[in-house]
């Protein structure tokens, strides 16, 4: 039985699937390091997201409630898991996402 050759719109989407699990690979093994360190609770110094970013992070349905108000105010500090949290929930947006074409 011959395959059927892959159109342009599933290569997309097995492209955001591979970069989804290379996100969550990345933030995964941070928070591991995080752990060994004894630096998981420790604030981050430089958040560098202006207001429309944290919004853009905000609207992730994956996205804890409390780093959700965390973000809504300007001066929200995050610690290093909260900010592997927002990593993980932006990869988990990747799966759900549908490829433009």
């Amino acid at each position: 039985m011959a395959r059927k050759k892959p159109t342009s719109t599933t290569k997309r989407a097995k492209l955001l699937a591979d970069q989804a699990v290379a996100l969550s690979d990345y933030a995964a093994k941070a928070l591991v390091a995080a752990e060994q360190l004894r630096i998981k609770t420790n604030t981050v110094e430089q958040f560098p997201l202006d207001e429309n970013e944290r919004a853009t992070v905000a609207d992730l349905p994956a996205l804890a409630a409390k780093l959700n108000k965390k973000l809504a105010k300007k001066a929200g500090s995050f610690t290093v898991a909260g900010v592997t949290s927002m990593v993980m929930a932006a990869a988990e947006s990747f799966v759900d996402a549908e490829p433009k074409q």
